[in-house]
C-alpha cells in the first residue's frame, strides 16, 4: 500500500535524472537500488521514490546540492519504517517524488562492495554529467531483504520470479 503517495514511472524518472545531470558540476556516478532499478528493468510500472547509493560523503553532498538546485527540499519527518533505513538524506520535490540517498551503506548493514559495483553492468547515461548504474537483481534482493517492510518482500518475490524465468 502506498499510503496515498503518488507513484512515478521510468519516463518521469528519466526526465528528473536528466535535470540532475545538467546541474551536476562534474561527471558523477550513482547506484540505483530499490524500486527505481526495478522500474527500469520492467519489473515494476512505477515507484514511490528512488534510492541512490553513492560511494562517499563528497558525492553525497554534491548530489544533495544538485537536488536542492532542482527544487527538492529535505524531508523533516519520515515514517518509522523509513527512519530505520538510516538514509544520508531524504529530499522531495513539489510533485511528491522523493529521493532517498545512502552513502556506502543501507540500514547501516549492507555496504556497496567492489563485487556489487562490478555486477552493476546496466547503465543509464544522462549527458553531460550523470551515469546511473543499476545494481544487479541479486543485490536488489539483498538490499530489500534487510528491511521488514511488506512492499520489499513483495518486490523480492517479483525479482526472484524474474530470475527463475531467465
Amino acid at each position: 500500500m502506498t499510503r496515498g503517495r503518488p507513484k512515478f514511472g521510468k519516463d518521469y524518472l528519466g526526465k528528473e535524472f536528466q535535470k540532475y545531470s545538467f546541474h551536476l558540476e562534474r561527471p558523477f556516478v550513482a547506484y540505483l537500488i530499490g524500486g527505481g532499478a526495478m522500474a527500469f528493468r520492467g519489473l515494476k510500472n512505477a515507484t514511490k521514490d528512488v534510492d541512490f547509493l553513492v560511494e562517499n560523503a563528497v558525492d553525497a553532498a554534491a548530489l544533495v546540492k544538485t537536488l536542492e538546485e532542482t527544487g527538492y527540499r529535505g524531508r523533516k519527518v519520515l515514517a518509522p519504517d523509513y527512519e530505520q533505513m538510516l538514509a544520508s538524506a531524504v529530499l522531495e520535490n513539489d510533485d511528491g517524488f522523493r529521493v532517498d540517498l545512502f552513502t556506502r551503506k543501507v540500514c547501516n548493514a549492507l555496504e556497496l562492495t567492489p563485487s556489487m559495483k562490478a555486477r552493476a553492468k546496466e547503465r543509464l547515461v544522462y549527458p553531460p554529467n550523470l551515469e546511473i548504474r543499476l545494481v544487479a537483481n541479486e543485490d536488489l534482493v539483498l538490499f530489500k531483504g534487510i528491511t521488514d517492510r511488506q512492499g520489499d518482500l513483495d518486490d523480492m518475490e517479483i525479482i526472484i520470479r524474474q530470475v527463475r524465468l531467465n
